[in-house]
């Protein structure tokens, strides 16, 4: 802030090197929150957000400019500029096909047009790379400053997606589940605050989650969104292996087996 408040009095005549001799000082909140190497971005940037009081800027001052959205700054969970930095280390690695599926879930993630699909499946067995596309898509929108929210069925599954957590500790799914069940998610809260401003949902291991789960969640994000699209209107990206494990039924028939899978009822 006082660095802002000298440079708005216009009395300093060469402001970077003011800048350059008190980088240190300027810079040792962000680097301890962050790291050395992107501590001094972070700062950057805050500078930026102050002078905009007095209708200053970084570029009207000579001094470096950064590429961080506004809401950055309030958002302590992720260094965006590590993000960015891994988001083009993995874009890299994608072949056509990920690359494909990158695309379509980022332009859905961020058009907001009445016609544009909202709901995908990434199907493929074990060892088709189904992670290393959720990591792509985590690290880029993250590296915007946005959020994502990466969930699994399983614990063990949600250790490998960055920031994972299973989908009844995010959705506050019940135990006990039938076809009419809802989730135990208020509104206004923070956790409901983060379900309206993801840009996407990615959902590992979707097959072995019982149905009525997701119709809880449906159920969920309609009353949230005021929509009654499925899910919402969110875009969300459901992964697995169809060849798998279906929902486990205790003592259930083949039928109920059946029945209570993803795909018979909604992609069916």
């Amino acid at each position: 802030m006082l660095f802002a408040m000298i440079c708005s009095f216009g009395e300093v005549e060469d402001v970077p090197d003011l800048c350059f001799q008190h980088q240190v000082s300027l810079c040792e909140d962000f680097v301890h929150r962050y790291s050395e190497q992107t501590g001094p971005h972070y700062a950057l940037a805050d500078i930026e957000k102050l002078l905009t009081s007095y209708n200053l800027s970084l570029q009207k001052l000579h001094l470096p400019t950064v590429d961080l959205p506004a809401s950055v700054l309030e958002r302590a969970n992720f260094d965006v500029v590590e993000e960015q930095a891994k988001a083009n280390s993995y874009a890299m690695q994608l072949n056509n096909e990920q690359r494909n599926v990158v695309e379509i879930l980022l332009s859905a993630g961020y058009n907001s047009a009445a016609y544009t699909p909202k709901c995908y499946f990434l199907d493929g067995p074990a060892g088709t790379r189904k992670t290393f596309v959720y990591s792509t898509l985590l690290h880029t929108i993250r590296g915007r400053g946005d959020d994502v929210i990466p969930v699994a069925s399983t614990g063990i599954a949600a250790t490998l997606l960055i920031g994972g957590r299973t989908d009844h500790s995010v959705f506050k799914i019940p135990i006990d589940l039938n076809a009419t069940s809802t989730c135990n998610l208020k509104p206004n809260t923070k956790e409901a605050d983060m379900l309206l401003e993801t840009k996407l949902i990615v959902w590992d291991e979707a097959p072995m989650t019982h149905v009525h789960a997701f119709l809880a969640v449906g159920r969920l994000l309609q009353d949230l969104t005021k929509c009654k699209e499925p899910f919402g209107g969110k875009v969300i990206l459901l992964g697995g292996d169809l060849l798998q494990v279906l929902p486990l039924i205790l003592r259930g028939s083949r039928t109920l087996n059946v029945a209570s899978c993803l795909k018979n009822t909604l992609f069916g």
